[in-house]
């Protein structure tokens, strides 16, 4: 088993703990500890079991605390969602999908549906065709629909080959039935 190389100085701890009871983002809180407890030789698991984190990441929190001090232990993810569209393009395209069918857009035989509404796919096409923008997840493209007044409507299920003078006839003749059954007043 290998020794460990990373020891921290009580005045190293002393920072990392100060750093840790002035700071508000829970991350770069985790962080300092993790750092503060596995420079004070705590071990690994114990750590990975109080903070919820993986042996990989400690390691590297550690390895930017040695390479920055306080400053490299800060969270530097930018989250959020990382939008694709600006505002403007959001709105040329809610124009778009208000004004148009995808049938109108792109023809009917270009069309990723029946080109009557708009589909998932009909806005991936959209989106590449007039604004360069690929989308790769279907949760963002309904997502962005919902963005512009969109809902989700599942198709009816309906029997395609029935003939319309059938279905006419067939009503008739239920109609006519209903009215003269029996036991009926």
């Amino acid at each position: 088993m290998r020794q460990r190389v990373f020891h921290l100085t009580e005045a190293q701890a002393c920072e990392l703990q100060g750093a840790y009871h002035n700071c508000q983002d829970a991350q770069t809180r985790t962080r300092y500890q993790a750092v503060r407890l596995y420079g004070l030789g705590y071990a690994t698991q114990e750590i990975e079991t109080i903070w919820g984190c993986s042996r990989s990441s400690l390691m590297e929190w550690c390895r930017n605390y040695q390479a920055a001090g306080v400053t490299g232990s800060v969270d530097q993810r930018i989250g959020g969602n990382r939008t694709l569209l600006t505002p403007q393009q959001t709105e040329r395209l809610q124009d778009l999908l208000d004004g148009y069918t995808p049938g109108q857009l792109f023809g009917a035989t270009a069309c990723v549906g029946t080109g009557q509404f708009w589909t998932v796919g009909d806005l991936a096409q959209l989106l590449q065709r007039e604004f360069a923008v690929s989308c790769k997840s279907e949760t963002s493209l309904r997502e962005l629909l919902a963005k512009c007044g969109f809902s989700y409507q599942r198709p009816a299920k309906q029997y395609k080959s029935r003939l319309a003078l059938t279905v006419a006839e067939f009503a008739e003749q239920l109609e006519k039935t209903d009215r003269h059954g029996a036991g009926r007043p």
